[in-house]
């Protein structure tokens, strides 16, 4: 007796076009998840370590200024540009444009002092102490 061969019986083993759609369409998703949360820390390590420039920036001004017995300053502009300056003029504030920031250490250590704000997705505030030139970090809310 001949048993009558099925379709099932001729298929070749392997996976469908459906199966094998469903798993690249989760593929896809799995990737685009994991390439946002890995985009999201690159912006925070950018922040943070924009604004480690910024307190390394000020701390090298203050050694400088004490080292040399000349004023320092560290000059920032609006657009995020770092600039160090060395101010010979006895009224530093003079030199300030529109637009900037400009913080300048003395030869005995202190400073001009103030407080920028550092408005990103990770902000904080940095906090130039005005007699000891001590520049501090306070979170903002995030």
């Amino acid at each position: 007796m001949l048993c009558s061969r099925t379709a099932f019986d001729r298929r070749s083993p392997g996976f469908s076009l459906l199966e094998v759609m469903v798993v690249l369409i989760l593929i896809a998703l799995a990737s685009g998840l994991a390439v946002t949360r890995i985009g999201a820390g690159q912006d925070a390590a950018e922040n943070r370590n924009a604004m480690q420039d910024i307190v390394s920036a000020l701390a090298s001004a203050r050694r400088g200024a004490i080292r040399s017995g000349q004023p320092r300053s560290v000059q920032l502009s609006q657009d995020g540009r770092l600039t160090l300056l060395t101010i010979e003029t006895p009224n530093p504030r003079a030199e300030q444009s529109a637009g900037t920031i400009l913080v300048t250490f003395l030869p005995d250590g202190s400073s001009t002092g103030g407080r920028i704000a550092l408005l990103s997705p990770m902000s904080a505030t940095l906090t130039i102490d005005r007699f000891v030139g001590g520049v501090t970090i306070e979170p903002g809310n995030e």
